[in-house]
């Protein structure tokens, strides 16, 4: 739900506040980082390992961050590789978990596509205002749908099956964007997404919580979670950009691009970007085929 909120919340300040400025999102993207890591500083408490105390009595005469350099000087190469490594075979839900939510942002990234898709296919007049709106409308629709899609697994104790419907309406709405031909059937096509969207969100955030391996190491396990999305936001541009180069950049419905100031690509590369979004998806949900189910653990703070 913050996660939802906190894209919107974005997205509005970007589209009327800021009025589209560029330059304005990175100032405010700087003010709530810094912000954000001073309270976060300010009010959370670590609990260094007893081992890295002293154990004379005038060890709380010595400064904290004399603690805090003694306890990383101890960390190896061999411990970061560690905290990076989730076992298949001891830790197989997590690590399928993980998996899928890789797939979902390696799918969900082709979005970076959409301003081309607008101008290229749809020939949007304004296509950054329409893909501002877009986003509006999509991540407000996944605010609706997250908090009610959570109450229904915590009575039912189920996730997988919003998990399988998110995504097979996610992959069913990336094969027809190449269909649309107007905006306003990309909008309808999109508050549908953003919907399927949220209730993914909501599921894969719960299912991570489900399948922690160690509660009392949750921090770690989530922050190894968590570079599953960075992840498949890095790889999916990286090879649907790659399709629609060489798919799209050839002469095809009449254009040839390789040498026009602006690039214009085919639908043909569209097509290909976007299917393979759909695969992504189904992939995401295919992986937790095997995933066991599990009633809500909680974790101590």
């Amino acid at each position: 739900m913050l996660m939802v909120l906190g894209s919107l919340f974005g997205l509005v300040e970007f589209s009327t506040v800021l009025d589209r400025e560029v330059g304005g999102v990175y100032i405010l993207y700087v003010v709530l980082s810094v912000t954000v890591t001073v309270l976060t500083v300010a009010v959370a408490y670590d609990d260094l390992p007893p081992n890295t105390y002293m154990e004379m009595e005038s060890d709380k005469e010595i400064r904290r961050w004399w603690r805090i350099r003694k306890y990383f000087d101890s960390i190896s190469w061999e411990d970061v590789k560690e905290s990076y490594w989730i076992s298949p075979v001891e830790h197989r839900d997590f690590f399928f978990v993980t998996l899928s939510r890789t797939f979902y942002y390696m799918g969900i990234s082709t979005q970076g596509f959409f301003l081309y898709f607008l101008h290229d296919i749809i020939k949007a007049q304004d296509p950054a205002e329409i893909v501002s709106l877009l986003a509006i409308v999509s991540q407000s629709a996944g605010t609706l749908t997250c908090i009610p899609i959570g109450i229904w697994s915590d009575k039912s104790g189920q996730r997988k099956q919003y998990v399988y419907a998110s995504c097979f309406l996610l992959a069913l709405g990336y094969f027809s964007f190449v269909m649309c031909t107007s905006v306003d059937q990309i909008f309808m096509l999109v508050l549908v997404l953003g919907a399927a969207n949220g209730a993914y969100l909501t599921m894969d955030t719960s299912m991570a919580i489900d399948c922690l391996p160690d509660p009392d190491a949750a921090a770690r396990f989530l922050g190894v979670w968590g570079v599953g999305s960075f992840v498949g936001t890095a790889m999916g541009p990286m090879v649907g950009g790659a399709l629609l180069f060489f798919l799209g950049r050839c002469e095809r419905d009449g254009h040839s691009n390789e040498i026009e100031d602006e690039q214009i690509y085919s639908r043909i590369g569209y097509m290909a970007v976007f299917f393979l979004a759909g695969i992504y998806f189904i992939a995401s949900a295919y992986v937790l085929r095997g995933v066991k189910e599990r009633k809500n653990v909680a974790i101590e703070s």
